[in-house]
């Protein structure tokens, strides 16, 4: 017990130790620096982005409804959007892992922002190739994965 006591006095002593027990919560509740693959995987999102753009400006102008060619819009602007913010946070995550200033990135938050941004949007760009209905009801799957990816880098980011 008294070894309990020193480490909650050691640790409440100042804000460095404060951020050094946020450190040693997120190294042992297994989030660790941002993982490589990420940054290439919002470059790549943020590349699929600006040709599904194009594809839908130009080739699928004459095929496709003003409604379908909207939700395509919506689509790429939501995949470029969280592809551009993704990979900032993601380099940014990674540029500071090593450094001491005790600014940490959430991989959690990553991790839902690109995947409810590939869902989200790979889900609408489904709907209005294949014309298929029930599609639609993936996207708001996506949507609660951006969301709730923006909700944890608020409640967890650290700075």
């Amino acid at each position: 017990m008294q070894q309990v006591e020193n480490r909650v006095r050691s640790i409440t002593a100042t804000p460095q130790k404060e951020r050094e027990l946020d450190m040693n919560l997120a190294s042992s509740s297994g989030e660790k620096n941002c993982p490589t693959w990420l940054p290439r995987a919002f470059a790549a999102a943020g590349a699929a982005g600006v040709a599904l753009g194009a594809f839908g400006a130009h080739a699928l102008k004459a095929m496709r409804s003003e409604q379908q060619l909207e939700t395509w819009k919506t689509a790429t602007l939501y995949l470029l959007v969280h592809a551009v913010v993704g990979l900032c946070l993601s380099l940014f995550s990674r540029s500071t892992a090593t450094a001491d200033n005790g600014i940490r990135v959430p991989v959690a938050a990553l991790k839902l922002l690109f995947s409810g941004a590939v869902i989200f949007a790979g889900s609408l760009y489904l709907l209005v190739l294949m014309q298929f209905g029930p599609l639609g009801a993936v996207a708001p799957i996506g949507g609660l994965m951006l969301i709730s990816g923006w909700l944890v880098l608020a409640a967890r980011l650290r700075i």
